[in-house]
């Protein structure tokens, strides 16, 4: 019985965010002005937006099955479901409910998707830290003034050190992280 009554009450709080969401919806967003600029979008322009995110959700999912060595299908699940958490939450809570959602649905141990979550977050930082090296050295001296160029320089050398000691020590990070 009490099981039937938490399910009402978390359906209650659902249906009343989803009225709450409607009426917002209807006082601040003029449904007939943004279908015009949803027409108004190049078949195209919506089409490869569509393919680029796919293939961002599947690349994390397969990138978070190799680092949990889970199913992809588990982990194109957890990664959905982080992303569909910070599309519609603040502070990238979509994270948090990526982490519990994981560990309550799929049954994946809380530090092994913390881990992965830390280690996801890691893999960006390297990605825009060597993207930004490449872009300063290929266009720097037009967008960063020469003042701090070098110290530019030096934080993005930096940020790539902080990553590569990590990567020394993920074993003993897992280690930690299990003991939690």
């Amino acid at each position: 019985m009490k099981m039937d009554l938490k399910n009402i009450f978390i359906a209650l709080i659902n249906a009343g965010l989803l009225y709450y969401l409607i009426g917002w919806l209807s006082v601040n967003i003029d449904i007939a002005q943004f279908s015009k600029q949803f027409r108004a979008l190049p078949n195209s322009a919506f089409a490869i937006t569509v393919c680029l995110n796919l293939i961002t959700l599947f690349a994390y999912s397969y990138r978070m099955s190799s680092i949990l060595k889970s199913t992809f299908l588990n982990s194109l699940t957890v990664v959905s479901i982080g992303y569909g958490g910070n599309a519609i939450m603040p502070v990238r809570l979509g994270d948090v409910l990526k982490i519990y959602l994981g560990k309550k649905l799929l049954k994946i141990p809380i530090p092994n998707l913390a881990l992965s979550s830390f280690l996801e977050k890691i893999y960006d930082l390297t990605a825009l830290s060597l993207l930004m090296v490449i872009v300063i050295l290929v266009q720097g001296e037009k967008y960063i003034d020469k003042s701090i160029f070098f110290a530019v320089i030096i934080t993005i050398f930096l940020l790539l050190l902080l990553v590569f000691i990590v990567f020394i020590n993920i074993n003993r990070i897992e280690i930690l992280m299990n003991q939690f």
